[in-house]
């Protein structure tokens, strides 16, 4: 996945005549999706709570794992200019169900706060059973038999090179 991460940033940064290049807003992008994707995966992978409020002192405080505050980076990710970036693309079902549970979720804070906590282990809880429920292992089937499909495809065709 890496090779195609690399390949995707290098199409979205452009060079100009006097050397200097610039990233477009397509590489921040795509750097969020592979975010999102790894850690909707892990999230599906693990079965501990992400995000848990103790009294501390008497005042509630919210302790998030290591993976809870990956979780948290990513719901602050601007889906929507994604979705009208790659109008056309057709999203991990990892991304996808990402979407679908995590929409509206932040509200701007950069610190998790005691009301956010259950609305995270909300969405985290719809997430997993949205994955064990089926239709998520369905779709990961679709996308590896398409990806076998259109593997053959690309034989001989050097990474990084436009097919136009």
């Amino acid at each position: 996945m890496s090779s195609e991460i690399e390949t995707l940033q290098e199409w979205s940064t452009v060079w100009t005549k006097d050397g200097n290049r610039y990233f477009t807003k397509q590489r921040d992008y795509v750097r969020m999706i592979k975010e999102v994707v790894e850690t909707t995966a892990k999230v599906l992978r693990s079965k501990e709570v992400l995000f848990e409020v103790d009294q501390v002192r008497g005042r509630p405080v919210v302790r998030a794992t290591k993976l809870g505050k990956a979780f948290f980076r990513c719901i602050k990710v601007d889906t929507r200019g994604i979705a009208r970036q790659f109008p056309r693309h057709r999203f991990s079902p990892f991304y996808l169900a990402f979407d679908k549970y995590c929409e509206g979720l932040w509200c701007g804070e950069d610190e998790i706060d005691t009301y956010m906590a259950k609305a995270l282990n909300d969405a985290i809880a719809n997430i997993r059973e949205y994955g064990n429920v089926g239709g998520l292992r369905k779709q990961l089937e679709n996308l590896r038999r398409s990806e076998r499909s259109n593997a053959g495809l690309l034989h001989g065709i050097p990474s990084g090179q436009a097919t136009r």
